[in-house]
């Protein structure tokens, strides 16, 4: 069978999103390995060696010593990065994670093999994906660099990671971008992961924020006051989490939903100032019991009634009108 040679390089700039086979010869073996270094290089790729199972879990070893696991998403070569599969885990949550330390996510992998000639086959995989649960509760993790070709991170990827410091995202990424260490959606308009080691004590929400993810501040101890912005109409479930020692919150004008237990475990609050003359409405329990009858709520003059009729804010006993 006649055997075509796929340029690698020149596919992975133009398509970036479908596996390439490539035989090797003795003719063009040399050019081809030079061209792969090269590309190696450009884009760092630290990668050693790889493995395909036969249920299809790529596993990826790297020259900084961490390991990486991959599943296939579909016929095109598309890959997931997904959880820690090391010593036989079944789920992600069986064990500690051995992701740790500061991962530098690939945007391709490869994998050699031999064909029926016996000339080397070389499948490219493109990371397009970081999937449910990929670094949930990875204890150790401080920083995440994504790069250009990932185009969708499934919930829950970086949960519960309580000693990450900082999300980095390639500046060529179509989809997410990152603002000091921050995960947010290319625009902007989408803040997705405050991570929860990041140290600010206070932070103000960029102004083409609409919506705060689920989980988004969860677990940082670090902030004291946060002001919502005045283009945020929604702050999801969970969002500020067990911030401990957050003491002021700042809610503009705009904001309409507060989800469940957004500030659950947020025992430290002592104050809230709402720009809103609509309170916005809120799920059945948004705040801590322990709070409500010290907190002071700062809402607009002759507001106070209108915020009285609203679920949980009616039972905030010290509301100051401006």
């Amino acid at each position: 069978m006649k055997k075509y040679i796929f340029c690698l390089v020149a596919l992975l700039a133009a398509l970036f999103c479908s596996t390439s086979l490539y035989a090797k010869s003795s003719k063009n073996k040399a050019r081809t390995a030079k061209n792969a270094k090269e590309l190696y290089m450009n884009l760092l790729v630290k990668q050693l060696d790889a493995q395909i199972s036969p249920e299809g879990l790529l596993t990826v070893k790297y020259s900084n010593g961490s390991t990486l696991y991959y599943t296939i998403l579909d016929n095109f070569g598309n890959v997931a990065l997904t959880w820690d599969h090391s010593d036989g885990k079944t789920s992600y949550n069986q064990g500690v994670s051995a992701y740790k330390g500061a991962i530098e996510i690939p945007s391709f992998i490869t994998i050699e093999s031999k064909g029926d000639q016996e000339e080397d086959i070389v499948m490219s995989f493109n990371v397009c994906e970081i999937a449910e649960n990929a670094f949930n509760g990875c204890s150790e993790l401080t920083s995440v660099s994504i790069p250009y070709s990932v185009r969708n991170i499934r919930q829950n990827a970086f949960s519960d990671c309580d000693k990450l410091e900082s999300i980095n995202v390639n500046d060529n990424n179509n989809i997410y971008m990152s603002q000091d260490g921050i995960l947010f959606s290319k625009s902007q308009n989408i803040l997705i992961l405050y991570p929860a080691q990041k140290q600010n004590t206070a932070y103000t929400v960029p102004e083409a924020t609409t919506i705060i993810c689920p989980n988004a501040f969860q677990n940082n101890s670090a902030l004291h006051s946060i002001v919502i912005t005045d283009n945020v109409t929604a702050i999801s479930d969970y969002s500020f989490q067990n911030c401990s020692n957050l003491e002021s919150i700042s809610l503009g004008k705009s904001l309409r939903i507060i989800g469940k237990g957004a500030f659950r475990g947020c025992n430290s609050i002592s104050e809230i100032r709402s720009a809103n003359i609509f309170a916005p409405h809120n799920c059945p329990i948004v705040f801590e019991r322990s709070i409500k009858a010290t907190c002071k709520v700062v809402v607009p003059t002759g507001q106070t009634s209108n915020y009285k009729r609203r679920l949980e804010w009616l039972e905030f006993q010290n509301y100051v009108e401006e």
